[in-house]
This record gives structure tokens, C-alpha cells and sequence, in this order.
């Protein structure tokens, strides 16, 4: 299953934002939660609340975003995804690729730890032009809402997982990686969106 191919097919037929456009509404959504929990919650406080609500915001977004995958991809790659036989990192990989190419046009490199463990690479535009104020350094994850995508939408495939962020280049680090950790498989479950 070439999925770069069928990422592409299915960028091509959908109606663009630019990308430019989406990272500059995101980067209005962290501020703003910086600067409301910054006024109302103290120190580490502040970091937590904001990094909750951006990781709850993109639960739901990729809880939203699977739908739209699998309802444009060929049959063969929703049946691929929703199947009982498919592995989880089989499935993580396919999806997360898909997701990214069809969202913004992007690749991802995905590697597999072990059967129960994914790394996902994520694209360096993804913080291109931010600069986090000197108050939210080495407290605020920029990188929460793609934790939350991840999750949701590998909740609607039902795998429940963990996703922290590896690494920020807003941190210093050389490149901005996820890692996508099993906890269970979901067996006749529908995911619950947060609140």
C-alpha cells in the first residue's frame, strides 16, 4: 500500500487553506491560551492548563479528522485500517501518513520501535516563524494539539495510545518528533470526544 500515493490523490481533490494560513491560526490558538492561563493560573500551573487544552482541542479535531481520511481514501485502506487483523504499527503508520499528507501536504517519517511503539517525525514547518515568549520557554509544548490529533484519531481506529512529545526544535532540539506509545486495544468501543 503505497501510501504517499494515496495521500497525494487525496490532497489533489480537496479544497486547500494554505498552509501559511493554518499555522498562523494555530500559532493565535497556543497564544491565546498562554496569555489567558498566564492571567488567571500561576507557574507550572499555567503550562499544564494550556498544554491540556491544546492536547483536548486536537483529540476532538482528530477524533473529526479520521472520518474524513477514511471516507476519501480507497475502500481498501479503510478496511486496511478499521480491520481487527491489522497491527498497531501498521495502522499508526498508514494513518499518521495519511493524516499529514491530506491536512497539510506533508510527510512524516514514522518508525517503529518495537510492536507497541511508534516515533513519529513530524515536519519542520510545523514551528516555522514562532517564537515562544520568554515566560512559556521549556514550559509550554507547542506540540500538543498534533499530540491530541494523534490521539483521537487512533481512538476512532480503537487503539488507545499515549502520545508525548521526543522532541521541539522550539527547545532546541534538531528536528520535532512524537512518540506514539500502545496501551490497549478498544474492542466494540466508540471514543469518548473531551470535553
Amino acid at each position: 500500500m503505497n501510501t504517499k500515493t494515496i495521500g497525494e490523490e487525496m490532497w489533489k481533490a480537496e479544497e486547500k487553506v494554505p498552509a501559511d494560513m493554518f499555522h498562523c491560526l494555530y500559532g493565535a490558538i497556543v497564544a491565546e491560551y498562554w496569555r489567558f492561563h498566564d492571567d488567571n493560573d500561576s507557574g507550572a500551573d499555567v503550562s499544564n492548563a494550556a498544554n491540556t487544552r491544546l492536547d483536548k482541542i486536537g483529540h476532538q479535531m482528530g477524533c473529526r479528522l479520521v472520518e474524513g481520511v477514511c471516507a476519501k481514501a480507497p475502500p481498501s485502506v479503510s478496511v486496511f485500517l478499521a480491520s481487527p487483523t491489522t497491527g498497531f504499527v501498521q495502522a499508526g503508520e498508514v494513518l499518521v501518513k495519511l493524516l499529514f499528507k491530506q491536512l497539510m501536504n506533508a510527510s512524516v517519517q514514522v518508525s517503529a520501535v518495537d510492536n507497541f511503539k511508534v516515533i513519529v517525525t513530524l515536519p519542520n514547518d510545523l514551528t516555522r516563524n514562532v517564537q515562544l515568549p520568554d515566560n512559556a520557554r521549556n514550559h509550554l509544548s507547542y506540540l500538543s494539539i498534533w499530540c491530541g490529533i494523534l490521539r483521537g484519531a487512533m481512538e476512532m481506529l480503537n487503539w488507545r495510545v499515549n502520545v508525548t512529545v521526543v522532541s521541539d526544535m522550539l527547545l532546541g532540539d534538531s528536528k520535532n518528533e512524537v512518540e506514539m506509545t500502545l496501551i490497549d486495544r478498544l474492542h466494540d468501543a466508540k471514543p469518548r470526544l473531551e470535553d
